[in-house]
Protein backbone atom coordinates (compact mmCIF):
# COMPACT_ATOMS: atom_id res chain seq x y z
CA UNK A 1 0.00 0.00 0.00
CA UNK A 2 0.89 4.03 -0.54
CA UNK A 3 2.97 5.14 2.38
CA UNK A 4 0.88 8.13 3.94
CA UNK A 5 1.14 10.07 7.22
CA UNK A 6 -0.83 8.60 10.11
CA UNK A 7 -4.25 9.91 10.96
CA UNK A 8 -4.35 11.75 13.89
CA UNK A 9 -7.89 11.17 14.72
CA UNK A 10 -9.21 10.86 18.27
CA UNK A 11 -11.68 8.81 19.44
CA UNK A 12 -12.74 9.09 23.31
CA UNK A 13 -11.26 6.12 25.22
CA UNK A 14 -11.84 4.78 29.06
CA UNK A 15 -9.53 5.81 31.39
CA UNK A 16 -9.06 2.42 32.92
CA UNK A 17 -7.89 0.91 29.69
CA UNK A 18 -5.56 -1.83 30.24
CA UNK A 19 -2.57 -2.41 28.03
CA UNK A 20 -2.40 -5.61 28.90
CA UNK A 21 -5.50 -6.57 28.15
CA UNK A 22 -5.68 -5.09 24.75
CA UNK A 23 -5.52 -7.63 21.81
CA UNK A 24 -3.77 -5.16 19.47
CA UNK A 25 -1.21 -2.76 19.74
CA UNK A 26 -1.96 1.12 20.62
CA UNK A 27 1.15 3.92 20.30
CA UNK A 28 1.42 7.13 22.47
CA UNK A 29 3.75 9.98 23.35
CA UNK A 30 4.49 12.42 25.54
CA UNK A 31 5.10 15.42 23.61
CA UNK A 32 5.12 16.01 20.12
CA UNK A 33 6.63 19.04 18.25
CA UNK A 34 3.97 20.53 15.55
CA UNK A 35 6.14 19.01 13.02
CA UNK A 36 7.43 15.74 13.96
CA UNK A 37 10.40 13.76 12.58
CA UNK A 38 9.11 10.69 11.22
CA UNK A 39 11.84 7.61 11.45
CA UNK A 40 9.83 4.71 11.02
CA UNK A 41 7.06 3.28 8.95
CA UNK A 42 4.25 0.25 9.81
CA UNK A 43 4.98 -2.74 8.12
CA UNK A 44 2.79 -5.02 9.72
CA UNK A 45 0.56 -5.28 12.55
CA UNK A 46 -1.10 -8.37 13.49
CA UNK A 47 -4.40 -9.24 15.37
CA UNK A 48 -4.78 -5.21 16.41
CA UNK A 49 -8.44 -5.02 17.87
CA UNK A 50 -7.44 -1.44 19.85
CA UNK A 51 -5.03 0.81 17.72
CA UNK A 52 -4.61 4.43 18.97
CA UNK A 53 -2.70 7.58 20.03
CA UNK A 54 -2.87 9.29 23.09
CA UNK A 55 -1.94 12.12 24.79
CA UNK A 56 -2.35 14.73 27.83
CA UNK A 57 -4.58 16.84 25.61
CA UNK A 58 -6.90 14.68 23.90
CA UNK A 59 -6.90 11.50 25.86
CA UNK A 60 -7.95 9.82 22.51
CA UNK A 61 -7.30 7.01 19.99
CA UNK A 62 -6.53 6.71 16.22
CA UNK A 63 -6.28 4.50 13.04
CA UNK A 64 -2.51 3.23 12.58
CA UNK A 65 -2.14 1.21 9.51
CA UNK A 66 0.53 -0.55 7.53
CA UNK A 67 2.74 2.31 5.44
CA UNK A 68 1.81 4.72 7.77
CA UNK A 69 4.85 6.71 9.18
CA UNK A 70 5.52 7.08 12.92
CA UNK A 71 7.51 10.63 14.99
CA UNK A 72 10.51 10.25 16.84
CA UNK A 73 8.90 10.29 20.97
CA UNK A 74 6.08 7.76 19.52
CA UNK A 75 4.91 4.77 21.89
CA UNK A 76 3.94 1.64 21.10
CA UNK A 77 1.96 -1.07 22.83
CA UNK A 78 1.01 -4.69 21.80
CA UNK A 79 -1.65 -6.44 23.76
CA UNK A 80 -2.08 -10.23 24.02
CA UNK A 81 -2.62 -12.67 26.74
CA UNK A 82 -5.80 -13.28 29.45
CA UNK A 83 -7.19 -14.92 26.52
CA UNK A 84 -6.60 -12.46 23.83
CA UNK A 85 -4.96 -12.94 20.59
CA UNK A 86 -1.42 -11.69 20.50
CA UNK A 87 -0.64 -8.58 19.13
CA UNK A 88 2.07 -8.24 17.11
CA UNK A 89 3.87 -5.10 15.10
CA UNK A 90 6.67 -4.69 12.66
CA UNK A 91 7.94 -1.14 11.77
CA UNK A 92 10.93 -0.02 9.56
CA UNK A 93 13.38 2.42 10.82
CA UNK A 94 14.51 5.27 7.87
CA UNK A 95 18.14 3.80 8.98
CA UNK A 96 17.30 0.57 7.40
CA UNK A 97 16.60 -1.86 10.62
CA UNK A 98 13.70 -3.93 10.73
CA UNK A 99 12.00 -4.40 14.27
CA UNK A 100 9.25 -6.26 15.83
CA UNK A 101 7.38 -6.22 18.51
CA UNK A 102 6.52 -9.05 19.88
CA UNK A 103 2.63 -9.40 21.99
CA UNK A 104 2.60 -7.45 25.14
CA UNK A 105 5.26 -4.70 24.28
CA UNK A 106 6.03 -1.77 25.24
CA UNK A 107 8.56 0.64 23.30
CA UNK A 108 9.48 4.66 22.62
CA UNK A 109 10.94 5.64 19.70
CA UNK A 110 13.29 8.14 21.14
CA UNK A 111 15.07 8.70 17.51
CA UNK A 112 16.37 7.20 14.19
CA UNK A 113 19.27 5.42 16.05
CA UNK A 114 17.38 4.81 19.69
CA UNK A 115 14.44 2.76 20.94
CA UNK A 116 13.87 2.58 24.75
CA UNK A 117 12.32 -1.08 25.76
CA UNK A 118 9.97 -1.07 28.70
CA UNK A 119 7.92 -3.98 28.74
CA UNK A 120 8.20 -7.39 26.56
CA UNK A 121 10.90 -8.12 23.72
CA UNK A 122 11.70 -6.61 20.66
CA UNK A 123 13.74 -8.39 17.87
CA UNK A 124 15.93 -6.00 15.23
CA UNK A 125 17.14 -7.45 12.14
CA UNK A 126 19.79 -5.11 10.98
CA UNK A 127 21.27 -6.36 7.64
CA UNK A 128 25.11 -5.82 6.96
CA UNK A 129 24.16 -5.00 3.36
CA UNK A 130 22.67 -1.82 4.69
CA UNK A 131 24.73 0.59 6.17
CA UNK A 132 22.22 2.81 8.73
CA UNK A 133 25.64 4.79 9.84
CA UNK A 134 24.69 5.00 13.18
CA UNK A 135 23.72 1.72 14.75
CA UNK A 136 20.41 1.47 16.20
CA UNK A 137 20.55 1.33 20.77
CA UNK A 138 18.08 -1.09 21.97
CA UNK A 139 18.13 1.09 25.58
CA UNK A 140 17.25 -0.76 28.92
CA UNK A 141 16.79 -0.88 32.78
CA UNK A 142 19.57 -2.98 32.89
CA UNK A 143 21.67 -1.85 30.08
CA UNK A 144 22.43 -0.95 26.21
CA UNK A 145 22.17 -3.13 23.47
CA UNK A 146 24.23 -2.46 20.13
CA UNK A 147 24.75 -4.10 16.62
CA UNK A 148 27.13 -4.47 14.14
CA UNK A 149 25.10 -6.31 11.43
CA UNK A 150 23.22 -8.53 13.39
CA UNK A 151 19.57 -10.16 14.28
CA UNK A 152 19.04 -10.08 18.07
CA UNK A 153 16.35 -10.46 20.43
CA UNK A 154 16.22 -8.18 23.83
CA UNK A 155 13.52 -9.30 25.98
CA UNK A 156 12.39 -7.35 29.16
CA UNK A 157 10.57 -9.29 31.63
CA UNK A 158 7.26 -7.62 33.67
CA UNK A 159 9.07 -6.72 36.93
CA UNK A 160 12.12 -5.05 34.75
CA UNK A 161 14.48 -7.34 37.10
CA UNK A 162 15.87 -9.41 34.23
CA UNK A 163 16.97 -8.77 30.67
CA UNK A 164 18.05 -11.52 27.95
CA UNK A 165 19.86 -10.71 24.79
CA UNK A 166 20.08 -13.52 22.20
CA UNK A 167 21.86 -13.43 18.92
CA UNK A 168 20.60 -15.36 15.85
CA UNK A 169 23.20 -13.89 13.73
CA UNK A 170 26.87 -11.33 13.71
CA UNK A 171 27.57 -10.09 16.99
CA UNK A 172 26.01 -7.61 19.74
CA UNK A 173 27.24 -5.62 22.49
CA UNK A 174 25.90 -5.08 26.05
CA UNK A 175 26.99 -1.91 28.17
CA UNK A 176 25.73 -0.79 31.97
CA UNK A 177 28.10 1.11 33.95
CA UNK A 178 30.95 1.49 32.42
CA UNK A 179 30.77 -2.73 31.78
CA UNK A 180 30.47 -4.20 28.89
CA UNK A 181 29.57 -7.35 27.05
CA UNK A 182 29.85 -8.86 23.90
CA UNK A 183 27.50 -12.14 22.71
CA UNK A 184 28.34 -13.99 19.04
CA UNK A 185 25.78 -15.63 16.62
CA UNK A 186 24.11 -18.67 19.14
CA UNK A 187 24.89 -16.96 22.27
CA UNK A 188 22.31 -15.65 24.97
CA UNK A 189 23.29 -12.95 27.30
CA UNK A 190 20.75 -12.67 31.06
CA UNK A 191 21.36 -9.44 32.65
CA UNK A 192 20.20 -9.50 36.68
CA UNK A 193 19.27 -6.21 38.97
CA UNK A 194 21.59 -7.37 41.07
CA UNK A 195 24.70 -6.86 38.14
CA UNK A 196 25.09 -10.55 37.83
CA UNK A 197 25.62 -11.79 34.19
CA UNK A 198 24.65 -15.56 32.84
CA UNK A 199 25.62 -16.53 29.67
CA UNK A 200 24.01 -19.31 27.69
CA UNK A 201 23.00 -20.85 23.75
CA UNK A 202 20.42 -20.79 21.90
CA UNK A 203 19.98 -22.73 18.34
CA UNK A 204 19.33 -19.92 15.75
CA UNK A 205 16.47 -21.98 14.53
CA UNK A 206 14.85 -23.23 17.50
CA UNK A 207 11.25 -22.66 18.29
CA UNK A 208 11.98 -20.08 20.48
CA UNK A 209 12.43 -17.60 17.14
CA UNK A 210 8.50 -18.91 16.15
CA UNK A 211 7.33 -15.48 17.29
CA UNK A 212 9.34 -13.74 15.08
CA UNK A 213 8.40 -15.28 11.93
CA UNK A 214 4.96 -14.95 12.67
CA UNK A 215 5.91 -10.86 12.92
CA UNK A 216 7.70 -10.68 9.53
CA UNK A 217 6.96 -8.16 7.22
CA UNK A 218 5.02 -9.49 3.43
CA UNK A 219 7.39 -10.02 1.11
CA UNK A 220 6.51 -9.04 -2.32
CA UNK A 221 8.03 -12.12 -4.90
CA UNK A 222 6.48 -10.75 -7.95
CA UNK A 223 9.40 -10.86 -10.52
CA UNK A 224 12.20 -12.32 -7.74
CA UNK A 225 14.73 -14.68 -8.37
CA UNK A 226 13.90 -18.41 -6.52
CA UNK A 227 17.22 -18.24 -4.98
CA UNK A 228 16.63 -14.49 -3.51
CA UNK A 229 13.73 -15.57 -2.30
CA UNK A 230 15.39 -18.79 -0.36
CA UNK A 231 18.05 -16.82 1.23
CA UNK A 232 15.24 -14.14 2.66
CA UNK A 233 13.56 -17.39 3.81
CA UNK A 234 16.82 -18.75 5.57
CA UNK A 235 17.14 -15.10 7.18
CA UNK A 236 14.16 -14.88 8.82
CA UNK A 237 13.48 -18.51 9.92
CA UNK A 238 17.23 -18.92 11.24
CA UNK A 239 17.43 -22.51 8.58
CA UNK A 240 20.92 -22.96 6.75
CA UNK A 241 20.32 -23.53 3.21
CA UNK A 242 21.32 -26.27 0.81
CA UNK A 243 21.70 -26.61 -2.95
CA UNK A 244 21.92 -30.39 -4.10
CA UNK A 245 24.76 -28.97 -6.02
CA UNK A 246 26.57 -25.88 -7.71
CA UNK A 247 24.47 -26.49 -11.09
CA UNK A 248 21.18 -26.04 -8.99
CA UNK A 249 22.14 -22.95 -7.67
CA UNK A 250 22.70 -21.35 -10.40
CA UNK A 251 19.08 -22.07 -11.87
CA UNK A 252 18.17 -20.97 -8.80
CA UNK A 253 19.02 -17.75 -9.40
CA UNK A 254 17.88 -17.70 -13.13
CA UNK A 255 14.06 -19.18 -12.34
CA UNK A 256 11.95 -15.50 -11.48
CA UNK A 257 8.92 -15.96 -9.09
CA UNK A 258 5.33 -14.57 -9.96
CA UNK A 259 2.12 -14.52 -8.20
CA UNK A 260 2.22 -13.81 -4.55
CA UNK A 261 2.84 -15.28 -0.78
CA UNK A 262 0.41 -12.45 1.13
CA UNK A 263 -0.92 -14.06 3.93
CA UNK A 264 1.64 -16.49 4.46
CA UNK A 265 4.65 -16.93 7.41
CA UNK A 266 8.19 -17.31 5.81
CA UNK A 267 7.91 -20.73 7.03
CA UNK A 268 4.23 -21.44 5.01
CA UNK A 269 5.25 -19.69 2.15
CA UNK A 270 8.42 -21.70 1.34
CA UNK A 271 6.81 -24.96 0.31
CA UNK A 272 3.97 -23.12 -1.93
CA UNK A 273 6.93 -21.69 -3.66
CA UNK A 274 9.19 -24.57 -3.71
CA UNK A 275 6.95 -26.61 -5.22
CA UNK A 276 5.37 -24.21 -7.81
CA UNK A 277 9.06 -23.97 -9.05
CA UNK A 278 8.98 -27.83 -9.89
CA UNK A 279 11.68 -28.78 -7.21
CA UNK A 280 11.92 -30.59 -4.17
CA UNK A 281 13.00 -30.02 -0.71
CA UNK A 282 13.30 -31.01 2.88
CA UNK A 283 13.70 -29.79 6.28
CA UNK A 284 16.12 -31.28 8.53
CA UNK A 285 17.64 -30.38 11.77
CA UNK A 286 17.82 -26.99 10.82
CA UNK A 287 18.90 -27.20 7.10
CA UNK A 288 16.51 -26.77 4.18
CA UNK A 289 17.69 -28.66 1.49
CA UNK A 290 16.83 -28.00 -2.59
CA UNK A 291 16.94 -31.09 -5.37
CA UNK A 292 15.43 -31.56 -8.32
CA UNK A 293 12.43 -34.09 -7.98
Amino acid sequence: PARRPARWRAYAIAATLAVGGLAGWFVSRDQTPSVPRQIATVELESGAEAVGFMDEESDGTFDVTVGDELPAGVRLATGGGNGQPAGRLAIRMTGGESVRLDSRTRVRLASVSRLELLQGAVYVDSDPEIDSGTPLEIVTPLGVVRHLGTQYEVRLDAIASTVRVRVREGSVSVRNNGDSWAAQRGEELTLETDGSVSRGSVDPAAVEWVWIVAAAPALDIEGMPLDDFLRWIARETGWVLEYQDQELERSAAEVLLHGTVEGLRPDEAVGVVIEGSGLAHRLENGVLYLSRP
